[in-house]
């Protein structure tokens, strides 16, 4: 047998070994995550947090940090 021909053998069987081993890994994690690691109760002095009201955004124009394709206003047309 070629050594190109054996080395390739050799890197499908080592590429099938860590697929399996990483969906093993994967469901083990996924089995013990199931059967021990139960949802704790919340703690009483923990108060839930408040999220602030979305508003829409100013009507004024932000600078862009980064470069764009994006057409710009009729008045600055041409402005570099």
């Amino acid at each position: 047998m070629a050594d190109a021909e054996r080395a390739k053998i050799l890197a499908l069987i080592a590429g099938g070994m860590i697929v399996a081993l990483l969906y093993g890994l994967g469901g083990l994690s996924l089995y013990l995550r199931a059967h021990y690691l139960r949802p704790s109760p919340p703690h009483p002095d923990v108060t839930q947090t408040v999220m602030p009201e979305i508003t829409s955004p100013p009507e004024t124009q932000t600078p862009t940090l980064f470069p764009t394709f994006t057409s710009r206003p009729a008045d600055k047309a041409g402005q570099w």
